[in-house]
């Protein structure tokens, strides 16, 4: 591991903390059922997790300076992912990509082992989070088959998870088929911007696929 990523990671261990303690005091309920699902990442895995992170930022500030100005004609990738008329900005969603940055120095990184179960039993899951809480993120080992970098990369899944993080709006992941099972990938994320713009503006996905079109392009 550089002494880079080594100081990316002490740092963002270092800084959550203190915002760990202060969830677990406040929430005891929520952190007692999840404790053991907090286990310590090797070396490896925080390397990977660093780079994971550097992408995620470029990618949200990638995302935050392609949104079109309102009543644009350059917004088709807007429209491709969010919905609506090309160039309808919505500000809020350009306040969610900013608030990454900050949010991803106060993170800690759990680490499961292949073949753990999730709390919710989720199916081809690669990292979830702790509804309606901040400040970490559960890593699975399908995390790591992900490449760092194109569509579907290990950044973009930091992207989706720390948007749920938003302190802006309620960002989150739905079914749009009615099966009772949330539906991910970029193929359900274009059918959701063009059902419903409201929806494709609420969902992590469609934040991640906004990123990763920007920055490597996604079909």
């Amino acid at each position: 591991m550089s002494a880079v990523i080594r100081s990316v990671i002490s740092w963002t261990t270092v800084a959550a903390a203190s915002l760990c303690s202060f969830l677990a005091l406040t929430g005891p309920t929520l952190a007692d059922a999840y404790d053991a699902y907090r286990l310590p990442c090797n070396s490896s895995e925080l390397s990977a997790i660093g780079t994971a992170i550097n992408n995620a930022k470029k990618l949200a500030s990638a995302a935050s300076n392609a949104l079109p100005t309102k009543d644009s004609t350059g917004g088709a990738r807007f429209q491709k992912w969010f919905g609506g008329p090309e160039g309808d900005d919505d500000p809020r969603i350009k306040q969610v990509y900013d608030e990454m940055g900050v949010n991803l120095i106060f993170q800690k990184f759990w680490c499961l082992p292949p073949s753990s179960v999730t709390p919710e039993k989720w199916a081809h899951t690669n990292a979830f989070i702790l509804r309606g809480s901040v400040g970490e993120i559960f890593i699975l080992s399908n995390f790591f088959s992900l490449p760092a970098t194109g569509p579907k990369s290990q950044g973009g899944t930091i992207v989706h998870e720390v948007s749920h993080q938003s302190s802006v709006m309620s960002v989150k992941d739905d079914d749009i088929d009615g099966d009772g099972v949330n539906d991910y990938g970029p193929a359900n994320a274009k059918t959701r911007a063009s059902q419903s713009a409201a929806m494709a503006r609420s969902n992590a996905d469609n934040f991640k696929y906004f990123a990763e079109d920007t920055l490597y392009g996604v079909p």
